[in-house]
Order: structure tokens, then sequence, then C-alpha cells
């Protein structure tokens, strides 16, 4: 891998290795009212997955945030070094996702006056619009534009 490829990924992914490894090691400073959300999620996944797995599923909000901050940084080093950079900003991309709707289901009014809520939800927005375009890849040869191509391209003649 190039350089440049490396600093930029590693660019990229400093936001979710950041993130992630303060939500690992300070799960309570990380908390917030969405936070609520999650463990009603969690709660909904421990009533499905197999009786001798409900004690692996994080319950209560703290392991959840810890549980969700190292995905990140698993995520965040795995795009960094290359290593299914498209699955990982994917990856990346479904869990700002939840942590974004969940941070805006817990929004009021005097957020979007005072703005510093909104300011922090809109930038997460942003960082899951970039895991998305991560994902998908606007060079030639990436998945979507694979797809695009087979779809469209004419068959050869024989």
């Amino acid at each position: 891998m190039i350089p440049f490829a490396l600093l930029s990924r590693a660019a990229f992914a400093s936001y979710f290795l950041a993130e992630g490894y303060r939500a690992f090691v300070k799960p309570k400073e990380h908390l917030d009212e969405g936070s609520e959300l999650l463990v009603g999620v969690a709660a909904k996944v421990a009533d499905e997955v197999p009786e001798s797995m409900k004690d692996m599923v994080p319950q209560d909000q703290e392991s959840i945030t810890r549980s969700l901050g190292a995905a990140e940084l698993a995520l965040g080093l795995a795009y960094t070094l290359g290593v299914a950079p498209r699955v990982a900003a994917a990856a990346l991309a479904g869990l700002t996702a939840t942590q974004t709707a969940a941070s805006f289901s817990s929004m009021r009014v005097k957020d979007l006056v005072n703005g510093d809520k909104m300011k922090e939800n809109l930038a997460r927005l942003s960082v899951f619009g970039a895991c998305v375009a991560a994902s998908v890849g606007g060079a030639k040869g990436s998945l979507i534009g694979n797809i695009v191509g087979a779809a469209t391209s004419k068959p050869a003649s024989a």
C-alpha cells in the first residue's frame, strides 16, 4: 500500500480510533441520553439469542458503551491497515447510524436552539456519510462500480 493511502485511511479512521478508545476505557464519560435506547435494543437482542448466549449480550449502558468502543477500535484499525476497508467502513457506518439515531432521539427543542447538541449530531451525520462513501468507493473497481458496470455493459459478440 502506498504511504498516501495509509495516511488518508489513518486520518479517516482517527475519529473512530479516538472515540472507540475513549468509550472502551472510560465508558461512563461517553454515555448520553441516547444510551438508554441502546439498552432497550440490547434487551430485545437478548430475548432473541439462544439461552446459552444470553449472558454474552451486554445489558447495562456501561457494558454496551464499552462493547461499541471495542468495535470502533477494531474496525478503525482494520480500515487504517487496509484489511477489508470497505467492509470495515460499512460496519463503521452501521455503528455511527445507531449512535446518531440514539442521539437524535434524545434531543429536545432547547437543543435545537442551543446548537451544541445539534452541532455534535450533524458532525456524527457527516461521519456517517463519509463511512458510506468509503464503503461504496468511487474509484473504478469498487463493489458498486462493478455491479453497475456489469448491469450496464453490453455482452461481447461471439
